[in-house]
């Protein structure tokens, strides 16, 4: 706001010296340069450039804020109460009832305090954020409406364009240039050009003579050679930032005469006296015309009759002369000296001067926050005395101090004016407090990180504490961030809430965070993204996501494409979150040594994309784990052997050191398929035969009755590196993945002589995903059929090709028999589907969808939906349209239905889950209970539109 009010005033300055120029001082100053220096007027509107009169607002003086005694109350609470709830972490309680009862009465006087306070900030009008909001609001609607206007003019204008005659085409086309499209439309009364990429000359529709649409058509070419409405555009662009100032709107009525005079005063420097004559009566001519519609940004012939007297002087009188040379240059010197002067001041807030006295060691000993800013240097050692420092009563809190290693960022703050503090660029930087309980950095703004660090390398932070002061309401800022940072020690440091993440880096390398308390944070302990070699060691993590009037956390550590992520010898408990460790794209994470006690996990214990995790010699007691350990996706935790391990396993784990030195990372041995004979043909007999052949390049033949998924060994377990069980409301269901040139038929011609079948109701019977030339024939396949509903489909297909189903019978209680998304070449032949509950088959983004011969029969209308397919036949014949509804006729046709809406469609309230399809953050389905009337109802898995 203080930077926006600088602009406008000294932009106003300017602007009425420039008017003084052109009217008092300068009066034969050419149109042209009174034209283009309105440019530099929009500069100074537009840039916070320097200027050597300083306008500075005053600076806030370093004064103790009214919360900070609550504040220092808050933190020995803060040091207190956790650990009353967790014996070993490390930090003393109290040390007698006497200085307990002491901080009582403290605290009540401090909370009495900072009541007052808060109800008079709340009632604070001035504050700078209801201003900004208001000046924000001004400016979408100043803008807006010009933009509004400009387009309901011109659509209504592109609607009446058509070709001149031939006569002004020809006169049209020897002028040289390359020169924007003609038009001619009834619904303009002046000559206009409009567009800025594709400019575009309207014509009135009457008759012209050749002087008269020569003199129209040169002056409108002109116009476009300057690009003047781009000009134009850039001014309404930046004068509606300034629109409470009222100058602004006559500065670009002014700017608008400014472009007629000056594109006149262009075409007169090559004109004849004659020629003169004939232009000015052109002016008169179309002068009786009306000019444009208000906010329209546009360049016209004709002009408003009070200016065109303005207009017929200058065409009589204009003449090149010294003098006129002379007045360009005076006002341009004099235009340029005055924007370098009016302006923020540079330097204008002194930085404190840094104590002169070391501490023992060669460490500069600070005791307030000026010292701290002041000291920060590359190759310092920084030791800051016992108390709190609070950032935001830095002297220089905010400004624009010109350090060369750190600055204020400002941030969104309900109470106006907030910045966070940003150290960058600095090597061999050290901050050491006094202790834990002793020294405490501080940050006020819920939306500011404590300290961001930048571009720093071989950086310490030790003996401290740094958080946000504890205060109710909501919190969006971190504690420590890091980017773009090397050789980094935060080292028995406490790191709290109510900050989003204890440690946030990001294309960090070998950062390493020991004996440390991190706590209450809302969001992650440790996020780290983009980063090599992090080491969280011996640290104690707990009751994240238990902060009153906050939800659970979202993880307590997060790795995401990342290489050599590492948590050893922790004690992790107390802690509210949807998971323990989030390990996305993260090669080498290992998680050793570590105790994790009393937790509640709100969805997984792990989640695992592309590469999993070591994890061995831990201790699991006492947790929430009713949601599972893992999340699906087939991704597993595996022991310093490389075994892979279950959820029974991690919670039998037993507790015993485990050096991450000595640990090789090793991927779960998931390889457990059979090894496929000469010729490429299985003959199975158990699921458990069957699930152990699934891969690539084989033919399995079913020879059997009845292959039911869910009488596996293996059910719900991990799986191979071509399928894996993925959780359902109500059991696992079987995902087949990456076996491509797969086929599965039974041995015996009779497609009813063998089953395959799944129990879970939410479960399809099988799915494949990213498989290629796949063939499925000779089987029944379903679900067992017993009282209830269902809501799991047969046949799922994600992202396969060259699929080929023949000779099946696919029935319910399976809501769908076919169901596929993003394929290619999905072809049908002679299947029975029957007894589905909402249709035989939904399809979506497929191409190449082919029926033949095929028996549909007791399922609902429209037995068939199709959604953004392409290229599909029934029979041999071309079903039209990307997106349709089918029913399947008595003679084996297909046809409309009259009424497209399918029976079971009637939503009700209640509607959850999460996406499921083609999105690698996310392997859970979207579940719509849905109804069929008042004794019936089944739910639905419904395909989500995949995520990038």
């Amino acid at each position: 706001m203080k930077t926006l009010v600088l602009l406008t005033l000294s932009g106003s300055v300017l602007a009425l010296l420039l008017l003084g120029l052109r009217y008092f001082v300068l009066r034969r100053m050419p149109s042209t340069v009174y034209y283009y220096a309105w440019l530099l007027v929009l500069l100074r509107f537009a840039l916070p450039l320097p200027g050597l009169i300083p306008t500075p607002f005053e600076t806030r003086a370093a004064e103790t804020p009214v919360y900070s005694e609550s504040t220092v109350l808050d933190y020995h609470d803060r040091m207190q109460d956790p650990m009353q709830n967790a014996e070993s972490s490390g930090v003393p309680a109290a040390s007698s009832d006497a200085q307990s009862a002491a901080r009582s009465e403290e605290r009540a006087g401090a909370q009495t305090t900072g009541a007052a306070y808060e109800a008079a900030r709340r009632m604070d009008w001035r504050s700078p954020a209801l201003w900004l909001t208001i000046w924000a609001l001004g400016v979408a609607l100043s803008l807006g409406l010009t933009v509004f206007a400009y387009l309901r003019f011109t659509f209504r204008l592109r609607h009446e364009l058509h070709r001149p005659d031939r006569f002004t085409r020809e006169l049209y086309a020897s002028i040289p240039g390359h020169n924007p499209a003609l038009y001619c439309s009834d619904a303009v009364q002046t000559p206009l050009m409009f567009g800025v990429f594709s400019p575009k000359i309207v014509l009135p529709e009457r008759e012209y003579d050749e002087e008269l649409l020569r003199n129209i058509l040169r002056h409108e070419l002109m116009h476009d050679r300057r690009c003047d409405t781009l000009y134009k555009w850039t001014a309404v662009a930046i004068l509606s930032v300034h629109w409470f100032n009222p100058l602004s709107w006559f500065i670009r009525k002014e700017l608008n005469r400014a472009c007629e005079l000056s594109c006149d005063e262009m075409l007169l420097r090559s004109m004849t006296r004659e020629e003169k004559q004939s232009y000015g009566n052109t002016l008169l001519t179309m002068a009786a015309t009306s000019a444009l519609p208000a906010g329209v940004v546009a360049t016209t012939f004709s002009t408003e009759k009070r200016n065109l007297k303005e207009r017929l002087v200058q065409i009589m009188n204009y003449k090149k002369s010294g003098a006129r040379v002379l007045a360009s240059v005076l006002a341009l010197v004099l235009l340029a000296g005055c924007g370098m002067t009016a302006g923020p001041a540079v330097g204008n807030i002194a930085e404190p001067k840094a104590p002169s006295t070391p501490a023992d060691d060669g460490a500069i000993l600070v005791t307030n926050v000026d010292e701290l800013l002041s000291a920060i240097a590359p190759n310092t050692v920084i030791e800051l005395s016992a108390g709190i420092y609070d950032l935001s009563t830095a002297s220089n809190y905010g400004a624009d101090t010109h350090s060369s290693w750190y600055s204020w960022n400002g941030v969104f703050s309900e109470d106006g004016e907030a910045a966070e503090l940003v150290i960058h660029n600095v090597d061999g930087l050290t901050l050491r407090g006094a202790g834990l309980e002793e020294t405490t950095i501080a940050a006020v703004p819920r939306y500011a990180n404590v300290i961001n660090f930048i571009g720093c390398h071989n950086l310490t932070v030790r003996g401290l504490t740094a958080g946000h002061t504890v205060e109710p309401g909501f919190c969006s800022g971190g504690v420590l961030r890091l980017e773009n940072c090397t050789d980094i020690n935060v080292d028995a440091c406490g790191l709290f809430g109510c900050g989003t993440v204890g440690v946030q880096a990001q294309n960090c390398a070998r950062l390493t965070v020991t004996n440390s308390d991190i706590y209450k944070c809302s969001y992650d302990a440790v996020d780290v993204h983009q980063c090599q070699d992090v080491l969280v060691s011996g640290c104690d993590i707990h009751h994240h996501g238990t902060r009153e009037g906050q939800g659970e956390a979202m993880n307590i550590f997060s790795a995401v494409y990342s290489e050599g992520f590492t948590v050893y010898n922790c004690r992790i408990h107390d802690n509210r979150a949807q998971y323990l460790l989030n390990s996305n794209y993260t090669k080498n994470a290992l998680f050793l040594s570590n105790e994790v006690l009393n937790n509640a996990f709100g969805a997984k214990v792990f989640t695992f994309q592309q590469y999993g995790a070591t994890v061995d010699g831990c201790r699991f007691e006492g947790n929430d784990v009713s949601r599972g350990w893992y999340a699906g996706g087939g991704i597993y935790a595996a022991d310093i052997d490389g075994n892979a391990l279950e959820g029974a396993e991690l919670a039998e784990m037993t507790l015993r050191d485990i050096p991450p030195e000595s640990v090789t990372p090793r991927p779960a041995d998931l390889s457990q398929t059979t090894e496929v004979p000469a010729g490429g043909e299985i003959l199975v007999k158990t699921v458990d035969e069957f699930l152990a052949c699934l891969g690539p390049d084989r033919t399995i033949v079913l020879d059997g009755e009845l292959f039911d998924l869910s009488t596996a060994s293996a059910y719900g377990g991990i799986g191979t590196e071509y399928y894996y069980w993925q959780e359902r409301p109500d059991g696992p269901a079987l995902v087949i993945h990456d076996a491509n040139g797969l086929s599965i038929r039974a041995g015996n011609s009779a497609s009813d002589a063998t089953t395959m079948a799944a129990i879970p109701r939410y479960a399809d019977v099988l799915c494949f995903r990213n498989c290629d030339n796949l063939f499925l024939g000779g089987f029944t396949a379903g679900h067992t059929k017993e009282p209830g509903a269902c809501s799991g489909g047969v046949l799922r297909f994600e992202n396969c090709g060259q699929v080929m189903i023949e000779k099946m019978r696919l029935y319910g209680c399976g809501i769908l028999g076919i169901q596929a998304s993003y394929c290619s070449s999905l072809s049908v032949l002679r299947t029975e589907i029957y007894e589905c509950s909402q249709g035989a088959g939904q399809f979506f983004q497929t191409d190449g969808i082919s029926f033949m011969d095929c028996d549909v029969h007791d399922v609902p209308s429209p037995a068939f939906q199709f959604t953004e397919c392409g290229d599909m036949t029934w029979n041999g014949e071309p079903v039209s349209g990307r997106n349709g509804k089918y029913d399947v006729n008595a003679d084996g046709t297909l046809s409309a239905p009259i009424d497209a809406k399918v029976p079971y469609e009637e939503e009700s309230e209640f509607h959850s889950g999460v996406n499921d399809l083609e999105n690698p953050f996310s392997t859970e389905p979207t579940f719509s209970f849905l109804t069929n009337g008042p004794e019936q109802a089944y739910v639905e898995v419904v395909p989500p539109t995949p995520q990038p």
